[in-house]
C-alpha cells in the first residue's frame, strides 16, 4: 500500500488530506479532521498508518503545523505530531535541506542520529585540551563501535523496506541494540577516563 492508497483510505472515512511522496521524503501538506469526527481518533489513526509506512520505505516525513485549516493552536498541533517522533526543524535539529518546520526520521535513521549526537558531544569534550594519547585511544574504540552501529541500523532499515518476516527483523533489531549498548558502555568508560584526568574540568 503506497501513500496514495493510504490517503484515499482515510479520505473515504471523512478526512481531507493532501500528502505526496518524493524520492527521499513524504510531505504532509494538509490534514483536516471534520468537527463531527474529531473525538473518534481518526487523525491519530491516519498518522499511525503514515509513520508505519514511512518506516517501511525508509523515508522522512515533513510538515508545517498551521491554523489555516481550522486548528485553534499551533502549539497543540506541534504536541500532537511530537507524539509520533516529529521534531521541530530548528536548533540542533535544524536540517537546511527541509523548508517545513517539523520532520520525522524513519526509525533506523533516528537511532543513527541519536548515536551521532552522543559521539559529537564526546568529541567536543575530547577536543577541549585533553591529551592526544587519551583522545586517540577513545576515538579508536568509538569509531569501531560507530561503524558497527551504522551497518546494523542499515540492515534493519533494509529488512523493513523488504518486508522480511517479523522473526528476521526482530533478530536484526536485537543485534542493533547490542551494538548500541556496547557503544554506550564505551562512552561511559571514556567519560570516566576524562573525569579522572588530572586537571580536567
Amino acid at each position: 500500500m503506497g501513500i496514495d492508497s493510504i490517503v484515499k483510505k482515510w479520505e473515504d472515512k471523512g478526512l481531507d488530506i493532501y500528502a505526496y511522496e518524493r524520492d527521499d521524503r513524504i510531505v504532509l501538506s494538509q490534514i483536516i479532521v471534520p468537527k463531527a469526527v474529531r473525538s473518534e481518533g481518526m487523525g491519530t489513526g491516519f498518522m499511525e498508518e503514515l509513520v508505519k509506512y514511512a518506516d517501511k520505505v525508509g523515508k522522512k516525513i515533513t510538515l508545517t503545523p498551521s491554523k489555516d485549516y481550522g486548528a485553534t493552536s499551533v502549539s497543540r498541533l506541534k504536541g500532537f505530531y511530537k507524539r509520533f517522533d516529529f521534531v521541530e526543524n530548528k536548533g540542533r535539529n535544524k536540517d537546511y535541506r527541509i523548508s517545513d518546520t517539523m520532520y520525522r526520521l524513519p526509525k533506523g535513521e533516528m537511532m543513527k542520529d541519536k548515536i551521532a549526537r552522543e559521539l559529537l558531544k564526546v568529541a567536543r569534550e575530547l577536543s577541549a585540551g585533553i591529551g592526544y594519547e587519551l583522545y586517540a585511544k577513545g576515538a579508536d574504540r568509538i569509531a569501531k563501535q560507530t561503524e558497527a552501529i551504522k551497518e546494523a541500523a542499515e540492515k534493519v532499515a533494509k529488512l523493513t523496506r523488504e518486508n522480511k518476516s517479523l522473526k528476521i527483523r526482530k533478530k536484526a533489531v536485537k543485534d542493533l541494540e547490542g551494538w548500541i549498548n556496547t557503544t554506550v558502555g564505551e562512552l561511559k568508560q571514556l567519560k570516566e577516563d576524562i573525569d579522572n584526568l588530572e586537571g580536567y574540568k
